[in-house]
């Protein structure tokens, strides 16, 4: 593995289904793809990409990708509101709409699930102008999935109030979360 290019600040990286190296960084367009030898792979356009800086990139079960970067308003010329999808070629996915999205505080980890939803966690508040401290669940179309909801409210712990670092999935499809709080649905 020889890069081409040095990528600045790489905040998060994943491996695509064909083994090259996403890249999710400060330097513009926020999102490079390296093949598998370390070149910038030229298949993958993303063209102006983000007006900020990306900080998380993460596969989903389709071979599609999500980006987040908390000053992200837009992704190549479109409405971004702080996470986008899009196609293994760089192509946004208009298929998904993150509405207002997350920009009241961070989001600091994105899991995509095998049925295609996918949870985020943070210190944020609001997804879409609607109440979530800390975790929601979207559906595919970047909707809010109203079947999860999450009560963080009695989980302070100064100075971290409400705040998920991480999640995964359990083999038997159980959610683990970690971070500053001492109590969830309580």
């Amino acid at each position: 593995f020889a890069p081409d290019h040095a990528v600045a600040h790489v905040w998060s990286m994943v491996i695509t289904a064909t083994g090259d190296l996403l890249c999710a960084s400060d330097e513009s367009p926020g999102v490079r793809r390296l093949s598998v030898a370390g070149t910038t792979d030229q298949g993958f356009n993303a063209g102006t990409g983000g007006n900020s800086s990306i900080t998380l990139v993460d596969r989903t079960v389709d071979g599609k990708f999500l980006a987040y970067g908390h000053l992200l308003h837009r992704f190549n010329g479109s409405r971004a509101n702080g996470l986008v999808r899009f196609n293994a070629s760089g192509v946004l996915d208009p298929g998904f709409n993150s509405g207002a999205g997350f920009f009241d505080k961070y989001v600091y980890d994105m899991l995509p699930m095998p049925d295609g939803r996918i949870i985020v966690v943070g210190d944020f508040t609001r997804y879409q102008g609607s109440p979530r401290k800390a975790i929601v669940r979207l559906l595919p179309d970047g909707s809010i999935d109203p079947l999860f909801n999450v009560d963080m409210s009695q989980t302070a712990v100064w100075p971290y109030d409400h705040t998920i670092e991480s999640c995964t999935l359990q083999a038997d499809g159980g959610l683990l979360i970690c971070g500053h709080f001492n109590q969830v649905n309580g």
